[in-house]
């Protein structure tokens, strides 16, 4: 099902999984490529979760996805007021957050966060600058995407949330510490997008589990 959420900048788009009058899981996807790389990934781990009487919102941020905004337009502020909109809108028993996508979930919320493979906004902004000196002296913008100057300041300087401490899940292989540790692979490194039925199930699983031991359902 798709609804809509609104913002101070207008209108986008959320994606549901599930019955509306299931508890609510909020989930803010990974950032630029990341998020194509994982879309099938979180996808099949939504339908899992809808399998287990969750409904699960997937908004689209500000010039990503399917929204119509211009991100060259935008500030990395401009994302977290959009996040906060879908919040507001979507009132969600826990949110849950992969990669980047942990950077705009809003700063205070008391609202239980799980997020997955967090990363922080200077690491994601190295990658980026990364790949757009490897695509050589002709290329503009940051691995195609148009960012402003003060898009791209703000993203460096965003970090985890201050709120409620999130339960943070990595894979085995990463050595950050964590709450959980469960085995697959980065597929948010992979070139093409692919997907992994394993770790879908076991991200799945642990949502389920944590909601049920903080209390969320």
């Amino acid at each position: 099902m798709i609804d809509l959420y609104i913002w101070s900048g207008g209108t986008e788009l959320i994606q549901w999984f599930g019955s509306a009058d299931q508890p609510r899981v909020l989930i803010f996807e990974p950032l630029f490529e990341e998020r194509n790389r994982c879309r099938r990934l979180i996808a099949e781990m939504a339908r899992e979760l809808d399998k287990a009487g969750l409904s699960v919102a997937i908004p689209d941020l500000p010039g990503s996805g399917e929204s119509l905004f211009d991100i060259k337009t935008l500030c990395f502020s401009d994302w977290t007021l959009a996040a906060q909109s879908a919040c507001t809108a979507i009132r969600p028993a826990v949110i849950a957050s992969f990669r980047g996508g942990v950077l705009v979930v809003p700063s205070e919320t008391a609202t239980p966060h799980w997020t997955f493979a967090p990363e922080q906004g200077s690491r994601i902004v190295r990658d980026l600058e990364r790949a757009r000196a490897a695509a050589g002296p002709s290329s503009t913008g940051y691995a195609g995407h148009m960012l402003s100057s003060e898009f791209v300041e703000g993203l460096a300087a965003a970090t985890l949330p201050t709120g409620a401490q999130p339960h943070i899940i990595r894979l085995e292989t990463d050595a950050a510490l964590a709450n959980q540790k469960i085995p697959g692979a980065p597929l948010w490194r992979r070139a093409e997008p692919g997907e992994d039925s394993a770790l879908s199930k076991a991200l799945a699983d642990s949502i389920l589990a944590w909601g049920k031991q903080c209390g969320a359902w």
